[in-house]
C-alpha cells in the first residue's frame, strides 16, 4: 500500500481511498443530503442515511427475512439472533428465563415496570 496517512498509520492502494480517510481527521463533509441538509464525508454514507428518508431496507435476514437498511445493521440481527451466543441468565430470583442480550433483558423486565 502505497499511499500513506500523514495523521496515522493508515495506508491506502488508492489515492482516492486515503483522500476520503483524511476527512476523518479533518471532519470535511462535503455531502449533503438534499432532504435534511445533513453532510457526511463519504457517499456511501450518503446513500446509507437517505434509506432513512426512502424507508428502504435492501439487506434481508436470510434466515428470518427481516429486513435492514444498512448491511451493518444486518449483520448485528445475525450475531445477536442466529449466530450461536451463550445466554445470560436472568438475574430476577425465581425466574428460570434466559436471554442472549442485555437489551432484550430489559425489554422483558424494565420496560414492562414503566407501562403500569
Amino acid at each position: 500500500k502505497k499511499f500513506q496517512c500523514d495523521v496515522c498509520p493508515q495506508r491506502f492502494q488508492q489515492k482516492a481511498q486515503l483522500k476520503t480517510h483524511q476527512r476523518s481527521h479533518t471532519g470535511e463533509k462535503p455531502h449533503k443530503c438534499d432532504e435534511c441538509g445533513m453532510r457526511v464525508s463519504q457517499p456511501g454514507n450518503l446513500k446509507a442515511h437517505k434509506r432513512k428518508h426512502t424507508k428502504e431496507k435492501p439487506y434481508g435476514c436470510p434466515t428470518c427475512n427481516l429486513k435492514f437498511s444498512s448491511n451493518g445493521g444486518l449483520k448485528v440481527h445475525i450475531r445477536n439472533k442466529h449466530e450461536y451466543a451463550p445466554k445470560q441468565p436472568c438475574p430476577m430470583e425465581d425466574c428460570r428465563k434466559e436471554f442472549s442480550t442485555i437489551g432484550n433483558m430489559k425489554v422483558s423486565y424494565v420496560l414492562p415496570l414503566y407501562l403500569f
